[in-house]
């Protein structure tokens, strides 16, 4: 949800100097977990991270396929009509 970002922005987590990856990262920990986890998790506050160091991995990767993704949609090429 749209406050998920704005939690994590008014905890100083996602920043203007914060890359796409990351943001993407830290809104899929948000996803799944909540704003208040998220904030929770990155400020070392959860004991077993094992699961959400993997959301947050799982956004980072997200972003490096968006050039493909993209790359792959222009070139289709629709027959017929």
């Amino acid at each position: 949800p749209s406050h998920d970002i704005g939690t994590l922005q008014t905890a100083g987590i996602i920043t203007p100097n914060t890359t796409k990856e990351q943001v993407a990262g830290f809104l899929s920990v948000s996803h799944y977990t909540g704003a208040e986890s998220a904030v929770a998790w990155y400020s070392g506050g959860v004991a077993d991270t094992k699961q959400i160091d993997q959301f947050y991995q799982e956004g980072r990767y997200s972003q490096t396929q968006v050039r493909l993704i993209e790359s792959s949609k222009a070139s289709k090429t629709l027959v017929g009509g």
